[in-house]
């Protein structure tokens, strides 16, 4: 810590952004905060904490003209009333929690001190079992309630009206939270679902454990949809249905119990007419084949067709295996690509740092780097 300050005090220019990863206990923690009270910090842009140990928050009560803010504490840590009622972030633009203890009425009065609030995530704090959110600004939403059985966890989350938001991505882990979405007309990207989401409601549609129990509506705004599922096609043209304007479809397979998925051909508008990029991850030939093999035959408008396989070497012997016998050469679409990838990582764990960012596609693989990083 001495070698960083030192190399602070030789920076004379203003430091518009500063991330810090603290291992250090609470009580040497006045370092920082005297550092952090220095004129080249009064305009400090972009401020990160990734803490392994509890630290004092009062030091962000004198970062007024912030433009990002994340907080990460390893062990978790007690937000204060005192602090919130201090709090004032004019220009706040992107904020993450993450383990941190906040009531309710703490939350809110955060939220309420971002006025052009535009990205927010919420992950795996305690103190708010239910929280309701209104913002004109949001455009991104990222939420977990924590680890199962922890007391004091987010239980449901009520998006009342959120003009702008085009970005809801629940976290896992997300035992039993509910999710009610009112009001949200610009919703674009949306996952990944899954069945430990009790109860996930978008306007009138309502799915239980990812099963629909009342679907009066559609929503076609949804472009990038993502799924956390068995390969039970069923279900996933059922989502289908419901979100009919899907371009980009990303499917997390597992397998707990194998389904025929023997289903004839129904028109369905997302294969005639939208589905343009299809990712399966942990594919697995021997319970998924029927399952890939209907929307290869039946994706009409299909560019590219993604599987990541966690075992095995994906030689050319064994992809031609696998062409033949998802019968690739009588594909609906006629230009699509079939790409096959060995990968260690395969997870539907969506990094913090794509939630935030509108830039890109935040279930593409490809385009991630993070997958070293300490804090997910």
């Amino acid at each position: 810590m001495a070698a960083a300050l030192r190399m602070l005090q030789l920076h004379q220019c203003p430091v518009r952004r500063f991330s810090l990863t603290w291992l250090g206990w609470c009580e040497h923690f006045y370092w920082v905060e005297s550092m952090l009270r220095s004129q080249r910090f009064k305009d400090i842009q972009e401020f990160e904490v990734y803490a392994y140990r509890p630290i004092p928050l009062s030091v962000i009560s004198f970062l007024p003209v912030l433009r990002v803010l994340c907080i990460c504490i390893c062990s978790g840590i007690e937000f204060p009333a005192e602090t919130t009622c201090t709090l004032s972030f004019p220009g706040l633009k992107q904020l993450t929690l993450a383990n941190v203890n906040m009531s309710e009425t703490n939350l809110q009065g955060v939220l309420s001190s971002c006025p052009v609030l535009e990205s927010l995530l919420l992950d795996g704090n305690i103190g708010c079992r239910r929280l309701q959110i209104s913002s004109l600004t949001l455009r991104n939403l990222g939420v977990s309630d924590g680890a199962r059985g922890i007391e004091g966890k987010l239980e449901e989350l009520i998006i009342k009206d959120a003009p702008l938001l085009e970005r809801l991505i629940p976290r896992l882990p997300s035992y039993g939270l509910v999710i009610r979405v009112i009001q949200a007309p610009k919703l674009k990207t949306l996952g990944y679902l899954h069945d430990d989401i009790r109860t996930l409601e978008l306007g009138t549609m309502v799915f239980e454990k990812m099963v629909p129990v009342s679907l009066s509506n559609m929503m076609r705004t949804v472009k990038i949809l993502a799924l956390l599922t068995a390969p039970n096609l069923d279900l996933v043209t059922g989502f289908l249905k419901c979100f009919p304007c899907v371009e980009k479809l990303y499917i997390v397979s597992y397998t707990r119990m194998i389904f025929k998925n023997v289903q004839s051909y129904a028109p369905l508008e997302c294969l005639d007419r939208h589905l343009k990029k299809l990712q399966i991850v942990n594919y697995e030939k021997r319970s998924d084949i029927n399952f890939i093999k209907f929307f290869v035959l039946h994706a009409r408008v299909l560019e590219s067709m993604k599987f990541v396989v966690r075992h095995g070497n994906c030689d050319a012997k064994w992809v031609a295996r696998q062409h033949k016998k998802l019968q690739v050469n009588d594909r609906a679409s006629r230009g699509a690509r079939f790409d096959f990838e060995a990968s260690q990582w395969s997870s539907s764990s969506v990094h913090m740092k794509h939630i935030h960012d509108l830039s890109m596609d935040p279930f593409d693989g490809s385009l991630c780097r993070c997958h070293g990083d300490a804090f997910l």
